[in-house]
């Protein structure tokens, strides 16, 4: 079952078909779970800036979930999508949920460098659905180079250990290096055997470096000091492995300021490290889902053999890791029904 699953997650990403004709980016659970954590991290801006005020950028494909998503919940009207697929554009002019989207046909390489930065606090997402690669970080380049303090930048990719072994062939540290650039390689690395969670660590490390040096040579001819605070790191996976990185851009004397105003340090899935916050929604049915809401939110407390300390929940019909992770993400489950519109 596993290694069918694996055969189907590669044939799936090495398709010739654009992601959004394979994919249902609508019907991702931890994806969707991703991006209500987002949101509610971003709406915390309004402690120290009109959020609605600020323009949003993204990859909206055909389906503009995030959009949709950041329009009626944050209140922003200014709004670009990045689309690559030229024979999309059709679908995506129709699919455009509503009129304040303003779409641009074209690679982000192309489209990010004539976008306007300088007048606008920015919210910038780049949701790749590739491995990591030049335009990666030709466009972290662009991007933390001309976004005004303030502005928040954040970028998604497949970090599928078994696709990039596929990739490779048969030296997967050599191809990683090549892609990567060795000038960015982490040197801490070098030595190590390429796994699972090394590709992950490596990808972290590389996309953080990235960006300080970006700030690092913008410093050098400001007037002021920036600096780069993380606050997202996640990874998740519906099929194939993702992680997604990002962080805000702060004048350097206000860094503290802005934090303690927008309280996100307090969210509990807050990052400032490599040490990711793991989205995993349980399978749980309608009425399990019920079942537990009517008991959070509390605590849940297990002891060192993974028995759940709560008499209302210890003979409850669910593994008990799955109440636990349930507990964490419950807020921001997803929901999905099948109805005659």
């Amino acid at each position: 079952m596993l290694v069918g699953l694996l055969l189907i997650i590669i044939v799936i990403m090495n398709s010739d078909m654009p992601s959004y004709e394979r994919i249902n980016y609508m019907l991702r659970p931890n994806k969707s779970v991703e991006r209500k954590m987002v949101c509610e991290m971003l709406s915390r801006i309004s402690a120290v800036r009109n959020v609605s005020m600020y323009q949003y950028i993204g990859f909206g494909s055909t389906y503009f979930a995030d959009f949709s998503l950041f329009h009626r919940n944050l209140g922003i009207t200014q709004m670009i999508s990045i689309e690559g697929e030229g024979r999309a554009k059709n679908r995506c002019e129709f699919n455009k949920p509503f009129a304040c989207i303003d779409l641009r046909m074209g690679e982000s390489s192309d489209i990010l460098p004539n976008l306007d930065f300088n007048t606008k606090d920015s919210i910038v997402w780049l949701d790749y659905d590739g491995i990591i690669s030049d335009t990666v970080f030709s466009d972290i380049n662009t991007v933390v180079t001309a976004i005004r303090p303030d502005s928040f930048f954040m970028l998604s990719l497949n970090a599928e250990f078994i696709l990039l072994k596929q990739e490779a062939e048969s030296d997967i540290k050599q191809y990683l290096i090549d892609m990567i650039g060795e000038e960015r390689f982490p040197n801490q690395f070098l030595d190590n055997e390429i796994t699972s969670k090394i590709y992950l660590n490596i990808l972290y490390h590389c996309i953080i470096e990235e960006i300080r040096t970006v700030v690092q040579k913008r410093n050098g001819m400001e007037d002021y000091e920036l600096t780069f605070h993380q606050v997202v790191y996640f990874v998740y996976k519906d099929g194939a492995r993702m992680m997604t990185i990002g962080g805000f851009l702060f004048k350097k004397d206000e860094e503290n300021e802005r934090m303690d105003k927008m309280a996100i340090h307090q969210l509990p899935y807050y990052r400032n490290s490599m040490e990711p916050f793991n989205i995993k929604c349980p399978v749980l049915s309608l009425k399990e889902i019920q079942a537990l809401n009517s008991f959070l939110p509390r605590e849940i407390i297990m002891d060192k053999k993974g028995e759940i300390k709560d008499e209302d929940l210890n003979n409850f019909p669910v593994e008990n890791k799955d109440i636990k992770q349930y507990s964490f993400l419950y807020r921001y489950y997803p929901n999905f029904a099948e109805t005659l519109l």
